[in-house]
């Protein structure tokens, strides 16, 4: 059973030293990052009260696979413009396959698939290689042209995904923001804690991504899960559900947090 709470959380890893504010809240926070050999940024809004807390927010960082929802809202933006399509065919072809998450690594080569599939398989597994056609079709500066005309002008796509552990892929695929020496360390994105919240808030309310034109493409609904790890336990438990891209069903919200995760809501 789950409590519905309209709250969005991010923290990108690393941890900066904490300067503790006159607020329960951030007292928590510092004493949670105590002792934490790491850097620290995080912030997280309410989005009833808009009430804000956070840990160096406005500090680039590396986003991981967390750039792919950008890449997902640039997709459907293009979509929704008729410059792509959810039913084009791309051939999956043996030189795109790239290790780590994800199953189009597995799968036999030359095999077809759709615009909307990869987008799916993207987001549900985190596909890096569904990922990589995708940035093959679009192009990783339309994201950054995209993310600039929301105002996210520190989130970057910088290039195609390389893969995990020791079988990398060559670096590829890089975008105008990627080739400048100060994004490269990042990988193959950047972004801020609040520029990724901002993301967030801006699908909550509807003001990006247009569902109706995801339901038309058959797309949907697409569900995220932040896991969060436990240091006293180490095991990984889930905080956050949200629903992607404004896509519900009827009747349901489109952020849900499960019971007891409500502890850090600002």
């Amino acid at each position: 059973m789950y409590r519905i709470f309209p709250v969005v959380l991010i923290g990108l890893a690393t941890f900066a030293p904490f300067v503790a504010a006159a607020d329960p809240l951030s007292d928590r926070i510092a004493v949670l990052s105590q002792g934490f050999r790491g850097t620290v940024m995080l912030y997280a809004k309410n989005l009833s009260t808009g009430r804000e807390v956070g840990v160096a927010p406005d500090t680039r960082v590396r986003t991981a696979s967390t750039i792919k929802l950008p890449i997902l809202c640039a997709l459907e933006s293009l979509v929704a413009a008729g410059k792509v399509k959810w039913d084009e065919r791309i051939i999956l072809k043996p030189e795109d396959k790239v290790s780590g998450s994800g199953v189009l690594a597995s799968l036999e080569d030359h095999t077809e698939l759709s615009v909307r599939n990869l987008a799916i398989l993207m987001i549900i597994l985190s596909d890096n290689t569904a990922t990589n056609l995708i940035l093959d079709r679009i192009g990783a500066d339309a994201v950054n042209d995209y993310l600039d005309t929301i105002g996210l002008v520190k989130t970057r796509a910088n290039r195609k995904v390389r893969g995990d552990g020791t079988k990398l892929a060559a670096p590829s695929g890089w975008s105008k923001a990627g080739l400048l020496e100060d994004n490269k360390r990042f990988g193959l994105g950047v972004s801020t804690p609040r520029e990724m919240v901002r993301l967030l808030e801006l699908l909550n309310d509807g003001k990006i991504v247009g569902p109706d034109a995801i339901y038309c493409a058959g797309v949907g609904p697409v569900s995220i899960e932040l896991q969060v790890h436990d240091p006293l336990s180490g095991a990984y438990k889930t905080e956050m559900r949200a629903r992607l891209l404004g896509v519900t069903r009827p009747g349901e919200d489109p952020l849900g947090i499960p019971e007891g995760a409500s502890r850090l809501t600002p």
